[in-house]
């Protein structure tokens, strides 16, 4: 360890302004806290905008262990299902004008857009509301229990570019409130790959204004010299980190250069930083070929947890009522299929599936990246929530995922919710992480989803 502690916004220099931030090293870490710092706790939650589909589409059946082949609405869990639970038998209460909420964290008449501010923020919601306009988010209770010490507080991203729908007027699009000063901020998410890249690895631009990576192979070659003269005088432990960061941005590099190259995407020349999909029209039926950006937001998520980049996540794939293109042949919008449970459960199944499937790939990524005597997915708490049930509207019967920290969390198993409040699942996972608390917002206890 050097004699002094290295800076925490220490960043590794090179040609054409290019910058990369370092994780959280031992030699960043005042001599006394060394011999105490722990394993990092992480906590991410995911929000998809529809529904699920029918039971015979979304049920696995009896309660206990997730069977091998699983329903159509989760085919993507199947190569990481010992890492998740799925939580069926789920309600949150409703009222409307002529009928009071008398129970805690209601949503309004079975409106679109209600349910998003009962199950991140625990709180009633009312009639026309954005997603969050009342109460600071689980995302942002993880934040002040976990999130010191690393760079970025918490991430906030969003998968769907637009919320086509013809207008930009919609704020069904933030899923993450915090409360500062007494009032209430909502934190809007990134849509870009790119600028998520930049935000987690710090490449800064050339004087001229041209990004640095777009005239080199990798942005590990302009920054090299200055990363070999740092590991030199590091321990070995913060040496190995140190590679083990290196090596994860070069196969970053490497996987969202071959993504972006398989995707058609032209014109992205030798860069190797995400290029963005080109945004379709903001109308019904939109694509950003999202499917692409979910796979690149999915990895650097991944990256971003286990290198100490952030501890916190929070990832909303869809809108609520989410119009953009079905993923079976983008004819429809995944709302308008949710409304047509008789004539396209196929769709609505592929339409759950997807998010399902983007889940499941942070799931696995988390899951194979070593950290002490386990994995980053021992240590960090994922769930996915569904704005709906099994059809458009409906708020009884749903079903929700979680996975990570299987010391405190089941995993593996197909749970029943026994009606509880899916906001509840939040509290859970927070208290698997041990954080100190049993409420959110409106809400008191956990899901029965723990050990």
């Amino acid at each position: 360890m050097p004699k002094k502690p290295l800076s925490r916004r220490t960043f590794l220099r090179g040609a054409g302004g290019a910058l990369v931030g370092l994780p959280l090293l031992e030699a960043m870490l005042p001599k006394l806290l060394f011999a105490h710092a722990t394993i990092a706790k992480r906590f991410v939650v995911s929000f998809c905008g529809t529904v699920v589909g029918n039971d015979t589409l979304s049920s696995p059946g009896v309660y206990g262990a997730l069977p091998t082949t699983m329903p159509p609405s989760w085919k993507g869990l199947e190569p990481v299902r010992a890492h998740v639970s799925l939580i069926s038998n789920m309600n949150i209460p409703v009222y409307s004008a002529t009928i009071p909420a008398t129970e805690p964290a209601s949503a309004y008449n079975m409106q679109h857009g209600t349910t998003p501010a009962t199950t991140l923020a625990g709180v009633t919601s009312i009639e026309t509301m954005p997603i969050m306009v009342k109460a600071q988010t689980a995302d942002q209770y993880a934040v002040a229990a976990l999130g010191a010490g690393s760079k970025l507080a918490s991430l906030q991203l969003r998968t769907q570019v637009l919320p086509y729908t013809g207008s930009n007027n919609n704020h069904n699009g933030v899923m993450s409130a915090k409360m500062v000063n007494g009032q209430l901020l909502q934190l809007p998410p990134i849509v870009s790959p790119a600028q998520l890249f930049t935000t987690l690895f710090g490449v800064a631009t050339t004087p001229g204004g041209a990004p640095a990576l777009a005239r080199q192979a990798s942005v590990l070659d302009l920054i090299a010299t200055d990363a070999q003269r740092l590991t030199s005088n590091l321990g070995a432990s913060d040496k190995v980190r140190v590679e083990q960061h290196l090596e994860e941005i070069r196969s970053l590099e490497r996987n969202l250069q071959a993504a972006i190259s398989g995707g058609g995407v032209s014109g992205c020349g030798p860069a190797t930083a995400p290029v963005d999909p080109t945004i379709g029209a903001n109308a019904f039926s939109g694509w950003s070929n999202e499917t692409l950006r979910g796979q690149m937001m999915a990895d650097m998520i991944a990256y971003a947890l286990a290198c100490d980049l952030t501890r916190v996540a929070s990832w909303m794939m869809t809108f609520e009522q989410v119009q953009m293109a079905n993923v079976v042949d983008g004819l429809t919008q995944m709302h308008d299929d949710s409304h047509n449970a008789q004539l396209r459960p196929t769709n609505i199944a592929a339409n759950c599936n997807w998010h399902a499937t983007l889940f499941a790939r942070l799931v696995g990524k988390l899951a194979s990246m070593p950290e002490g005597t386990g994995t980053v997915l021992d240590n960090t708490f994922l769930s996915l929530i569904f704005a709906e049930a099994k059809t458009a509207h409906g708020r009884s019967g749903m079903r929700h995922l979680v996975a990570g920290v299987p010391s405190r969390i089941k995993n593996g198993l197909h749970i029943d919710g026994a009606g509880t409040h899916p906001g509840r699942i939040q509290i859970a996972g927070l208290q698997a992480l041990g954080v100190n608390t049993n409420t959110l917002g409106e809400l008191t206890g956990p899901a029965p989803i723990t050990v």
